[in-house]
């Protein structure tokens, strides 16, 4: 199966905690191409975990509706994938994660010690999926030991659609840049759309991702975290060459938006809170802002304290 086309070049990373599917329908609606759930182990979608079935909510207007799973064994991801496949629009698989619980289970980052063995993964989902197949990695399992083209070869060989590269080795944290040279070598070695991942914190550095390495799109993770405008920015800026920046009221009454669309789904009060908080970083008064919300006990106490704060604007971000 063929990677969809998307209607944006920059799309939402998966983060755990915070690409669930009221924030995932926002981001979408401010011209986000695809949006990725956050990963989900294989082995609680069978066992039908509770907090889990909160990670596979999916809203109609999703296009493409795109999961990440995570596991070590090919059996069970299969499963666990034809689970969820009439749901979704394509199936990616998480061989990136450096969560130490997740790399010691042998999945996520633990499978780029093994190109080969990725390549049975997939092979193997790909022969039981209708859906297309993907991949998320990153450079390889240590500053020493680059695996990524290896990795991007043995996905396509395999029949995967498209490859995600996360421009660092699992090893390195975020207080040293990525290596976007790396995303080209992995573009050149490969025929399917690779997408790009790592320090995009603007749409300035979106356009420099897709001009120095020629990825076919660029993934945001933190810089869209409580910012999803970060996407209309983008596309302005690659179709335009210019974007508007949102004033504080004006993003934290994104917020307001992120809650209206929650309220159709399943969600805890920890969850609403800790999503509306992240959106008042950087603005005025966050802090202040933060600890209200901190104390705030239905849905609607947490609107009035944005709706409050936000006041009234003449402007709709959402039409920018």
């Amino acid at each position: 199966m063929r990677f969809p086309p998307l209607k944006a070049k920059a799309c939402l990373a998966p983060l755990a905690g915070y690409t669930d599917v009221a924030f995932r329908v926002l981001a979408q609606r401010l011209g986000a191409g695809m949006c990725v759930t956050e990963l989900v182990s294989a082995e609680a979608i069978l066992r039908k975990n509770p907090e889990t079935l909160r990670y596979l909510q999916f809203a109609d207007e999703e296009s493409p509706k795109a999961l990440q799973i995570f596991g070590d064994d090919p059996d069970r991801l299969v499963e666990a994938a034809s689970m969820m496949e009439a749901k979704v629009d394509l199936i990616d698989l998480n061989c990136g994660c450096p969560a130490a619980k997740i790399v010691r289970g042998g999945a996520g980052a633990a499978l780029l010690k093994d190109p080969a063995r990725i390549g049975r993964i997939v092979a193997a989902l790909v022969d039981a999926l209708s859906v297309p197949v993907t991949v998320k990695i990153r450079l390889g399992p240590s500053k020493r030991e680059y695996t990524c083209v290896a990795v991007a070869q043995a996905v396509e060989d395999a029949g995967g659609a498209a490859v995600t590269v996360h421009a660092r080795p699992y090893t390195q944290s975020y207080d040293k840049p990525a290596e976007w040279e790396w995303i080209r070598k992995v573009k050149e070695a490969v025929s399917v759309p690779v997408l790009g991942n790592g320090d995009i914190t603007s749409p300035e550095r979106a356009k420099a991702m897709l001009d120095e390495t020629g990825c076919d799109y660029v993934m945001i993770g933190r810089a869209a975290m409580g910012n999803p405008y970060i996407f209309r920015q983008t596309d302005g800026f690659l179709t335009e060459g210019s974007y508007r920046t949102l004033s504080d009221a004006e993003r934290i009454a994104l917020a307001n938006d992120y809650l209206a669309i929650a309220e159709g789904f399943d969600y805890t009060m920890p969850q609403l809170k800790g999503q509306a908080q992240v959106f008042t970083k950087g603005t005025v008064g966050g802090g202040r802002l933060r600890a209200q919300l901190n104390t705030a006990r239905t849905v609607d106490e947490i609107g009035r304290i944005l709706t409050a704060v936000a006041g009234q604007t003449s402007r709709d971000p959402r039409r920018r």
